[in-house]
């Protein structure tokens, strides 16, 4: 089959969205299938192992955020790149105006769509931009998703929060684990004495975005109850963002 990725994110960006959607087209492609991807970024020049062709569109930076882009392009756009792809179906992870025009175009030609909620935007707009807008933006959000045959969420609560705003069909889509990557053979005892941590010593860790959406002050306080119980545990941040 052939599936167009429309994503405001993607590699070479650094942040879990495009870690988790590369994951996702790389899977795909090994499965045999054809994958293009809709972005806001070129790929790195000179990058000849570069798997994926990209179609790039133009974006600025989320306001307070300069690190993201939200992606802008039109329906007729998209429709004459579906005219020269020719999916058969799209995944489609973002709610911003790429996304938009993409699932319009998608419902003018009836190629079958799946969309992805990756990033809680709801919250953003209390964190960032405009705050007192939630109930706006679940219910935008809500009008996107909902044009869509399903949408898919990383976790059963995600999902349980997105049914209760009103957007149907939602499943779970689990980002599970490269067990070759993150295996016990690569502990590293230098690693953990840069910690101040030794061989015993138990370390906790937030990889992540430093970002208000992030709830980092659940992060002190869940650090702080670990201290109560392992007092020389070290806390690792592991990311960078506008509230390091």
């Amino acid at each position: 089959m052939r599936f167009l990725l429309i994503t405001d994110t993607f590699p070479p960006d650094i942040n879990g969205v495009a870690r988790t959607l590369a994951t996702l087209a790389t899977g795909l492609q090994q499965r045999g299938h054809v994958v293009e991807i809709v972005t806001t970024l070129e790929a790195v020049p000179g990058n000849e192992a570069e798997p994926f062709k990209r179609h790039t569109v133009m974006a600025m930076p989320l306001p307070g955020y300069p690190g993201l882009r939200m992606g802008f392009t039109t329906t007729w756009q998209m429709q004459a790149l579906y005219d020269e792809f020719r999916p058969d179906a799209l995944y489609v992870a973002t709610e911003t105006p790429l996304g938009i025009a993409s699932i319009r175009a998608a419902n003018k030609m009836g190629i079958p769509m799946v969309s992805g909620f990756h990033t809680n935007f709801q919250t953003y707009l209390e964190d960032y931009a405009l705050p007192g807008l939630e109930t706006v933006a679940q219910g935008l959000l809500r009008s996107i998703h909902n044009q869509t045959s399903r949408t898919l969420t990383p976790s059963a609560d995600t999902a349980a929060m997105l049914e209760k705003w009103g957007i149907h069909n939602v499943g779970v889509l689990g980002r599970g684990v490269d067990t070759d990557l993150f295996d016990p053979a690569r502990r590293d005892g230098e690693l953990r004495k840069s910690w101040g941590a030794d061989e015993q010593t138990p370390v906790a860790i937030y990889v992540g975005r430093v970002a208000a959406e992030k709830n980092l002050n659940l992060l002190t306080r869940a650090f702080a109850a670990f201290r109560e119980i392992h007092p020389q545990a070290p806390c690792v941040v592991v990311g960078d963002g506008p509230k390091l």
